[in-house]
């Protein structure tokens, strides 16, 4: 049961060619949700799984395990059904999943106000969580079908744990993964920090549907004891996270880790058509043709972990600039690329 404080709330929606106001009842807070596992044979284990979540039902991000890369949604308005069935033999593991997902309530299309004689047509505009009970956002419409494979020797030092990067002690483990999701609805609009406000403001239109895929892999490798690599791609084609219109981004990156010794560590990222590295640059559609980042570390102390010691090191950042990068970076062709060069010291204690 979630926001009970919205019922009597108002909202309005699309039936047919009508423009229905309506209110949050109390069922609309409420959500139930199951889930089934069972053996298959002697090494495989299958799962279904249900969730139902009334209009205002919001239970928060899911759970996910595995390294899935299947749509869940934070938010309710939703009836969802999802399975999969997990191969083992020996060190390799197949894990094909799907997730199927509708709406109670669609999301608001844009209807402009119009008037005709002594008669006015309000219009219709898409919700946003901010002047709504609910919106159709990342719980909306989807179809989404997924495979990852894996290779893992050493189960006792698990693939998918937390800090699998620190603890990982094979040799070489890794997996590939594919996703393919349609979402087959439009959304509400989505909100962004307006500056000269000092609030949120809407986009006022939704995203369109949309085919996205992800294609991902994660490789760690330990040739010797105090010699580790982690080593991540990606490729894939996906949306903008705010303003509508936009064109899908295909884009592709990696990104590498090598830790010598528990005390020196180099990485790299490379990225090639993909989003800036900020939140508000996925909303925005920002994109650069190039983003390189080049790292060194050096940690101080003897906890010789990267997280509580103190280190000092070197990072270049350089990314190129064309018309889908910001206007004030680019300057209409003036720019073509920018870099920066820090150095840093951290102290812990």
């Amino acid at each position: 049961m979630s926001a009970t404080e919205k019922v009597d709330d108002t909202y309005d929606r699309l039936e047919g060619d009508d423009i229905v106001v309506d209110e949050i009842e109390f069922e609309d807070t409420l959500g139930i949700k199951g889930r089934y596992s069972f053996d298959v044979g002697s090494s495989s284990r299958a799962y279904l799984g249900f969730n139902y979540a009334g209009l205002v039902a919001d239970g928060g991000e899911d759970h996910s395990e595995w390294g899935t890369e299947l749509p869940y949604a934070s938010m309710g308005n939703k009836q969802e059904i999802e399975g999969g069935l997990r191969f083992t033999d020996g060190d390799y593991t197949w894990y094909p999943r799907f997730l199927y997902r509708e709406n109670l309530v669609d999301a608001n299309p844009l209807i402009p106000p119009e008037t005709g004689g002594t008669n006015l047509d309000p219009g219709l505009s898409p919700r946003d969580t901010d002047s709504d009970p609910f919106a159709v956002l990342d719980n909306r419409e989807a179809t989404s079908g997924e495979l990852i494979f894996t290779y893992d020797p050493t189960p006792a030092t698990w693939f998918y744990h937390w800090n699998a990067d620190l603890m990982e002690d094979a040799a070489f483990a890794y997996n590939i993964g594919l996703t393919a999701t349609r979402y087959g609805s439009d959304t509400d609009a989505y909100l962004f920090f307006f500056e000269e406000g000092g609030t949120n403001a809407s986009f006022g239109e939704g995203l369109d549907s949309e085919d996205v895929w992800l294609l991902k892999s994660k490789m760690i490798f330990n040739p010797r004891r105090g010699l580790k690599t982690i080593f991540n791609a990606y490729a894939g084609a996906k949306q903008s996270s705010g303003q509508p219109g936009q064109e899908t981004v295909e884009f592709f990156s990696f990104d590498t880790k090598i830790v010598v010794d528990k005390t020196h560590i180099y990485s790299a990222i490379v990225r090639v058509d993909d989003f800036g590295p900020y939140d508000f640059q996925e909303q925005f559609n920002i994109v650069y043709p190039l983003q390189l980042e080049l790292e060194y570390t050096r940690l101080l102390d003897q906890l010789r972990d990267e997280q509580r010691s103190s280190q000092i090191g070197v990072v270049l950042f350089y990314r190129t600039l064309d018309e889908l990068s910001p206007a004030d970076e680019y300057e209409n062709g003036e720019n073509d690329y920018m870099f920066e060069l820090q150095t840093y010291f951290k102290v812990a204690f």
